[in-house]
């Protein structure tokens, strides 16, 4: 995922397609731990500094890059 530092980032669950843990998202170095539901879907947050970061579901199976720019 590529983002550019200081806009704001906004992620949406899909959650008929999420099961589990990967209804989670935790991206450690930017302070983030989110459980997605159905009263909470939606991830809205401001990333301060740019890099890569890397990013889970809350057991680590499902990784990802977070890229900002």
């Amino acid at each position: 995922i590529r983002v550019t530092a200081e806009k704001p980032v906004k992620i949406i669950a899909d959650l008929t397609r999420l099961q589990g843990c990967f209804q989670s998202l935790v991206i450690p170095e930017l302070g983030i731990e989110m459980y997605f539901d159905e009263n909470n879907p939606t991830l809205e947050f401001i990333p301060t500094k740019t890099g890569t970061f890397r990013f889970s579901c809350s057991m680590g199976m499902g990784k990802g890059i977070l890229l900002v720019e």
